[in-house]
């Protein structure tokens, strides 16, 4: 018989690379360890993928009971198989959608909730949503929440490298070929890119933070529909800016901050680079700002939607305002 070969699925390479994250697993670990109290508490684990973060609070901590509920029927067997083999019983399973799930659809309420649905722009995954819906119907009035908060931050990028990787191939191609691509850069440069950035390719600017979420805060104040803010930095000197650079700090618990920033040690997770079409030429004393807008709602297709306005100023008069869906 012919060998039969195939790809592994995209869903569970994903879970390849949460699980060899050690940075990851080490700062979960830690928020699990403070957390749960053995034999008395619940966790209800939303997006519960392989079921690592359960298995963690039943195995390593003696956690009462763990609920995991997550909409991939595949990965839940998968979990299912693995709690059997390794011996972990106090486990429910539960596919679906936590957000279309009543409040009476779980067994009992938890004393703690995590989700790990974060992205490389953090709210690319719904944690926002998730979370802020699942608070009100699965968690103790006294509960707590994995992660408290999460802060993002966005600097300027002075290497070329990523704009070169976006912009790149459309550039060779017009002119090995002399084609006109500039419409096809254009698109490519108003989408987000996951890239590894390093701390050096900031040229020495500060990641300024442009969002700002505490899960404990009730429901209504936790806004899905459009969040925007504007950021700025005085040029340092003669720079070019290529883009910028976005990452996340999560609190998981006080105490335990899991990140993704380019001076941090490195997860699976890259940064997100906002691309500029043309690079900005800067000179001493010039101001560049940024103005992100996101969107985040489950009922987007791709979970959120990312818009950047970008501004350079000489004193009081703005001499450029490029935006990247223009």
């Amino acid at each position: 018989d012919a060998t039969k070969m195939s790809w592994i699925s995209k869903p569970f390479e994903l879970h390849r690379r949460l699980i060899g994250d050690r940075v990851r697993n080490n700062a979960f670990h830690k928020a699990l360890h403070k957390t749960i109290k053995p034999k008395e508490s619940v966790l209800v684990d939303i997006g519960s993928g392989t079921g690592f973060l359960s298995f963690v609070a039943s195995k390593n901590f003696k956690a009462k009971k763990c609920i995991l509920i997550d909409s991939d029927g595949d990965i839940l067997t998968t979990s299912k198989q693995l709690s059997v083999k390794n011996k972990i019983k106090n486990l429910e399973f539960i596919e679906g959608n936590s957000w279309e799930m009543e409040g009476g659809g779980i067994s009992e309420k938890g004393d703690v909730l995590i989700s790990e649905t974060l992205g490389t722009f953090a709210l690319e995954e719904n944690i926002l949503e998730t979370l802020r819906d699942a608070k009100g119907k699965f968690l103790k009035e006294e509960g707590v929440i994995i992660p408290n908060s999460i802060t993002q931050f966005v600097a300027p990028i002075t290497s070329s490298k990523h704009h070169d990787f976006v912009l790149g191939p459309w550039d060779s191609v017009s002119k090995e070929f002399q084609f006109d691509l500039t419409d096809c850069g254009k698109i490519s440069a108003s989408n987000m890119f996951a890239r590894p950035i390093e701390k050096e390719e900031l040229g020495g600017y500060e990641g300024l933070a442009f969002d700002f979420i505490d899960f404990y805060k009730p429901a209504n104040q936790l806004k899905s529909i459009r969040k925007s803010k504007k950021m700025k930095w005085t040029a340092k000197g003669d720079d070019k800016v290529f883009g910028f650079c976005v990452w996340w700090e999560a609190v998981l618990t006080p105490g335990v901050v899991l990140s993704t920033s380019p001076h941090s040690e490195r997860t699976h997770w890259d940064q997100a680079f906002l691309p500029l079409f043309k690079p900005i030429q800067l000179e001493a004393n010039d101001e560049i700002g940024i103005e992100i807008i996101s969107n985040s709602d489950v009922e987007l297709e791709g979970g959120c939607l990312v818009d950047w306005k970008v501004t350079q100023r000489k004193g009081d008069k703005v001499v450029l305002c490029v935006q990247n869906a223009e």
